[in-house]
């Protein structure tokens, strides 16, 4: 390239870096490396500004110089003013005078210097101000807008993730419901299968009734013995038989057909129904026998009532129902006899019923029907009615009514047939008769309903589990939001202290100017109260020295004091405005002679105002960075070793790296100080801890042995220290929540209400463990350690762990109870155990001894144990009555037995005790002794 060329390249590129602001800059002000040659080399230049500084600080020296001479001449003025005191007692008026001034004005100066002070300091404190403090504030408080923003969006976020749990939580309800209600639907029905009152008739039975076969009817009746009823929830109401609801009427209807009609379905006759008639019928029947039971006789009644009841119900009276009754079991309360012109008149009172003893009293006459061999075809409905003579009662008709009076009850047979009579057909009902039938419960229903709810639960089922499922979703998605809103939360009060710090800085720098004003005034008024105070010092003075004349001596070494003072204010006078003009000079210095940099030979440089080249480490202020020139001026780049110390500069820009860095060359992140140094070792960034080694100062990760510390600690993948329980591996580990070392052994985990152990490696436990000679279990999921009755299922035993967590053996008292545990093994001793002589038992389920009384089921007998576990033999008192257990089995003895060390027989009761005086004993009578319970003959 020709010189020309050359020249034109080096003046745009000029051009270019005073257009982007990078020529003009302050001077730097960062570190200069240690470089002795260098620093020679600049100090042999002394630059204009160089000049002017020097000039600047001579000036400086000046006026210090002349303050010395003015105070000292200070000081002798006041030393000859207190000579002409002392020389003219008459002037000690104006002597006082005179001190009263000079006390104002040492005051006043003392006044002018606090208020040059607090000038200073606000000077100060503007200065400190950055320049760009009005962009940072706007920037930040952008920045405020925007984290407010996000955390607005989140907290919708979480609105709707709260919202989504509450509905999930509702579905996840409302499945749980539904599972439970079919749960108690398929319990009631199943309770109302195995209460049900069904009497189940045998294929013998059924075929000697239809055989009419009698000959082994005790044997075929024997298993009717074995049925009770089975009352209902609502049986125990008391119900007023004259007074009866229709649900009374319709229970007791069904009720009854519905056990009559379990056993027509085994021997194939028809079903008998209840209908809305038929319970109409009942319910007339008996309103009309109460109303006339104390006019008709009872057969009369029965009349009546019947043909009362068949025209209110619709049936044809004249050919009245047949009915077949039986009494109530029913207790008479009071009987009340009243006598009248008329006759006798008696009222009967009865206990109070409840609607189960009418059930039970209808139940056991079903049952008494199927005993007997003419009856039994009658409830079975075997026979017709036509052509019988005497078994029109027969239940083969097509209704059911249940008359139920005070004691008795009727089953009234209905039949909707056509039947003959000697003046032609008739039928037994008109179609007034309400044929509106009411449900008859029946097992077989109940069965199919059972198997119908049971399909029904798989279905249930699987909603609950998909509702459960979604919900854990949704709350797993509301953690997440919770932690969004939290962190931005935690930005935003941090983005708001910076703001409010930065508007505090702007507030500095916006008052500035009034604020300096305010100060610089107040030092103007201290200089004119100074000057007062000064100039009334001086009229005291003046008077002094007139009442002084008569002291020419004093008052001559006063004037020349005066002149000297004079003298001395001048030169500093002179000496201020030498100053004031050389700082002028220098400030001018520097306007003139400012930083450069320049582009020369593929190098950045940087020249100071007199062209000199710098070197070393330079703060561009306008670039906001720290460079660094060789000793050629050359601007570096990368990795510099300077001075014994590692620095990274910007590949591209030059500026030295600060922070957290990653070196891509290295594949290896590490840390440099503000100063730009590399660090090594442990170091607190921003509140967290990091590691780096000692030689190459790459950061890092995983766990680490901090050898001057005696700890091992964990980083995670960015570097970071981390505490309490970590996943590492598939591992568990718990480190310190303050100094985050790794912890072993035993470790309290409170906010998990659990004990831990975390072995060399520092993993956590699990299952059994041998610790320094001593059984422990820790939860084979959670790591817990067990207390207590422990099963060890993969051993097949229980053992104990005590509060410490450690296996115990042989005899302990645990909550009161003794319990044996094996000597080796630790399993809890169960069942009946020999050790040494001795026969102990402990409770097959909880282990515990056993003591007193005991009945071993395995042995079929009862044996007895004394307080220490052991079991006894022979005679025993035992809570004051006496007993016999045999001398070998230990059983308990009953019945007569002969005590041959006492020569006696006595008599133990099927408890066991011994019984005294008159006792009969197989129908025969015997005497025992009242004190020693021998056997009297």
């Amino acid at each position: 390239m020709g010189k020309n060329k050359k020249l034109a390249t080096v003046l745009a590129v000029s051009a270019t870096l005073a257009t982007t602001g990078m020529i003009n800059q302050q001077k730097a002000s960062a570190d200069t490396v240690d470089n002795n040659n260098q620093t020679k080399q600049n100090a042999k230049v002394q630059t204009p500004v160089d000049k002017a500084q020097a000039q600047v600080d001579a000036a400086k020296a000046d006026v210090d110089t002349a303050q010395k001479a003015v105070d000292t001449a200070k000081t002798e003025q006041t030393q000859a003013a207190k000579d002409v005191a002392t020389a003219d007692a008459s002037a000690a008026q104006a002597k006082n005078t005179q001190a009263d001034a000079q006390a104002k004005q040492t005051g006043a100066e003392t006044d002018v210097k606090i208020a040059q002070t607090a000038y200073d300091a606000t000077k100060a404190k503007v200065d400190a101000v950055p320049a760009d403090i009005d962009q940072q504030v706007a920037q930040q408080t952008t920045k405020v807008v925007d984290t407010n923003k996000q955390l607005d969006t989140a907290k919708d976020t979480q609105a709707q993730a709260a919202k989504d749990v509450n509905d999930a939580q509702t579905a996840k309800d409302t499945a749980q419901t539904a599972v439970d209600n079919l749960n108690t639907q398929i319990n009631d029905t199943q309770n109302q299968i195995d209460n049900s009152n069904e009497i189940k008739l045998s294929d013998d039975y059924i075929k000697a009734v239809k055989n009419e076969d009698y000959s082994n009817w005790y044997d075929l009746t024997k298993e009717f013995n074995n049925y009770t009823y089975k009352p209902s929830a609502q049986d125990s109401r008391i119900v007023d038989t004259e007074n009866m609801s229709q649900e009374d009427w319709t229970d007791v209807a069904t009720f009854t057909a519905s056990v009559i009609n379990s056993l027509h379905e085994a021997v194939g006759s028809e079903p008998l129904k209840v209908t809305k008639g038929s319970v109409q019928y009942a319910k007339t029947y008996s309103e009309s026998y109460l109303a006339h039971q104390n006019e008709y006789t009872e057969d009369t009644n029965e009349r009546v009532s019947s043909t009362v009841a068949s025209k209110a119900s619709g049936l044809n009276y004249t050919y009245p129902p047949f009915y077949d009754t039986a009494s109530i079991d029913r207790r008479v309360e009071s009987i009340e006899t009243i006598f009248t012109n008329e006759g006798m008149t008696r009222n009967v009172t009865y206990e109070p019923l409840t609607l189960g003893e009418i059930k039970s009293s209808i139940y056991n006459y079903i049952l008494a029907q199927l005993r007997d061999t003419y009856d039994s075809n009658s409830i079975l409905g075997l026979f017709p009615v036509s052509g019988a003579t005497s078994r029109g009662k027969y239940l083969n008709g097509n209704y059911l009514a249940v008359v139920v009076l005070d004691k008795y009850f009727s089953i009234v047979n209905i039949y909707d047939t056509v039947m003959s009579t000697n003046w032609g057909t008739t039928s037994y009902m008109s179609d007034a008769f309400d044929t509106t039938p009411y449900t008859i419960p029946s097992t077989k229903a109940l069965q199919a309903k059972l198997t119908e709810l049971k399909g029904q639960l798989p279905i249930l089922n699987d909603n609950l589990k998909t509702a459960t499922d979604n919900l854990v979703a949704k709350q797993t998605a509301k953690a997440s939001a919770d932690k969004q809103v939290a962190s931005l939360t935690a930005d935003l009060k941090n983005d708001q202290d910076a703001l409010a710090k930065l508007q505090a800085q702007k507030a500095v720098k916006d008052n500035g100017p009034k604020d300096l004003a305010a100060a610089d005034q107040k030092v103007k008024d201290a200089i004119a109260k100074y000057n007062e105070a000064k100039k009334a010092y001086a009229d005291a003075k003046s008077a002094y020295e007139a009442a002084q004349k008569q002291a020419d001596t004093a008052k001559a070494a006063k004037t020349a004091a005066d002149k000297k003072v004079a003298d001395a204010q001048a030169k500093l006078a002179q000496a201020k405005d030498a100053l004031a003009k050389a700082e002028q000079n220098l400030a001018n210095m520097h306007k003139i002679y400012d930083l450069q940099q320049k582009f020369e030979d593929g190098h950045w440089r940087l020249y100071d105002g007199a062209g000199h080249r710098l070197t070393g480490f330079q703060r561009l202020e306008a670039e906001k960075k720290t460079v660094y020139y060789d000793k050629n001026g050359n601007m570096l780049y990368g990795q510099q070793n300077i001075a014994g110390k590692w620095y990274n500069f910007d590949k591209v820009t030059g500026a030295m790296s600060t922070g957290l860095t990653y070196l891509a060359d290295q594949k290896k992140t590490v840390y440099y100080n503000d100063k730009g140094q590399m660090q090594y070792g442990q170091q607190n960034v921003d509140g967290k801890w990091y590691l780096f080694d000692k030689v190459t100062g790459a950061m890092k990760t995983g766990l680490q042995y901090i050898a001057d510390q005696h700890k091992t600690v964990f980083y995670n993948n960015k570097g970071q220290m981390q505490y309490g329980q970590q996943n590492i591996g598939g591992h568990w580990y718990l480190f310190d929540k303050n100094t985050g070392a790794m912890q072993f052994g035993f470790q309290r985990i409170a906010d998990q209400d659990k004990t831990a152990y975390y072995n060399k490696d520092g993993h956590m436990l699990y299952g059994q463990q041998n610790i320094n000679g001593k059984w422990y279990n820790f939860d084979k999921v959670t790591g817990a350690m067990s207390t207590g009755f422990t099963y060890l299922a993969d051993q097949k035993k229980t053992v104990y762990y005590n509060d410490n967590g450690q296996m115990l053996y042989g005899w302990q008292t645990i909550k009161g109870g003794r319990y044996y545990f094996d000597t080796t093994t630790g399993q809890m001793a169960t069942g009946q155990r020999h050790a040494g002589k001795d026969w102990y038992n402990f409770d097959p389920k909880t282990g515990k001894m056993s003591t007193g009384l005991t009945y071993l089921a395995d042995q079929n007998k009862t044996v007895y144990y004394a307080n220490n576990g052991k079991m006894q033999y022979g005679q025993q008192n035992v809570n004051g009555k006496w007993y016999l257990f045999d001398k070998v089995t230990g059983a308990m003895k009953t019945g007569l037995q002969y005590i041959a060390d006492q020569h006696k027989t006595v008599y133990y009761n099927d408890k066991g005790q011994m019984l005294y005086g008159k006792q009969v004993i197989g129908g025969k009578t015997y005497e025992f002794d009242k004190v020693t319970g021998a056997l009297l003959k």
